[in-house]
């Protein structure tokens, strides 16, 4: 097995929220994350939160996703979309987002509606660039908890789903949990083997403390991920950077006509003299 690279990812994933302020009692009996790589290196992802408020005048969770990050001097970018929220019942919940900081924050709940007691609450999102496809082996990096929760997790769990079954020896898979100072590894990593390859790896810990964290890392064949044509990586660079190219396209477009007009003027300006010269 070859040895895999893991990260600690800077921002918080998760934090939780009364009406306006972080929430700090309450407990979170289970956090279980489903990640499935899909052959165009997007990542499904689908996280179950049972959040035990207890007592108390609640309205909600915030749920930040880091999508910008510095991993060992390499910079990731990561778009979050197909946002969707649910109860236990598949209810659908009402929600809102917003990216900040490097944040995308989906803040679950209704302001004008208090909740209290045991409320499990299921995110379905989309992640691209999650999965590092620069060189052999890809790799997924992703942090299941994030270190900011105000309560402690009782039980951690994750399942990540390949795109489709790979060697045993081609396949390497870590967990760590902890202060970003302090990791140790996860209570369990166990790969399920299919077709007589690895499809899928889960990890599980429990007794997260307050300020603890998850994370966890696959690395396995590139070939398993679609080869993207240059017109495909250009769309999708566009579409992930199109704030800040449209920023830096009015600069570049503002700046040239700002330039253009102050050459025309210093030429009418040296015209003038030349014709009062004469």
């Amino acid at each position: 097995m070859r040895p895999v690279i893991f990260f600690l990812a800077l921002g918080v994933v998760g934090v939780l929220a009364g009406a306006s302020e972080v929430s700090a009692g309450g407990r979170i009996d289970d956090f279980s994350a489903t990640l499935h790589v899909r052959p165009d290196a997007a990542v499904a992802v689908e996280e179950r939160i049972v959040y035990d408020f207890g007592p108390g005048d609640w309205h909600g969770i915030i749920r930040d996703i880091p999508v910008r990050f510095e991993v060992r001097g390499r910079y990731f970018s990561i778009s979050v979309e197909n946002v969707a929220v649910f109860d236990a019942g598949g209810i659908a919940l009402p929600f809102k987002e917003a990216e900040e900081g490097g944040m995308y924050r989906v803040l679950v709940g209704d302001p004008e509606v208090s909740v209290s007691g045991v409320i499990t609450y299921v995110l379905h999102y989309t992640a691209r660039g999650a999965v590092n496809i620069t060189g052999e082996p890809a790799a997924l990096y992703w942090k299941i908890t994030g270190n900011a929760w105000t309560a402690p997790i009782a039980h951690v769990s994750a399942r990540i789903r390949l795109p489709d079954a790979a060697p045993f020896d081609a396949v390497a898979a870590s967990c760590s949990a902890g202060f970003f100072s302090e990791f140790l590894s996860c209570q369990k990593i166990e790969p399920l083997v299919r077709d007589g390859g690895i499809d899928t790896i889960q990890f599980s810990h429990v007794n997260i403390s307050p300020g603890e964290g998850v994370i966890a890392s696959v690395t396995f064949p590139a070939s398993l991920i679609e080869k993207r044509s240059l017109l495909e990586t250009v769309e999708r660079f566009i579409a992930r950077r199109w704030l800040p190219i449209l920023a830096a396209t009015w600069v570049l477009v503002g700046g040239t006509i700002w330039f253009t007009k102050n050459q025309r003027r210093r030429r009418n300006g040296a015209g003038d003299l030349n014709t009062r010269a004469q």
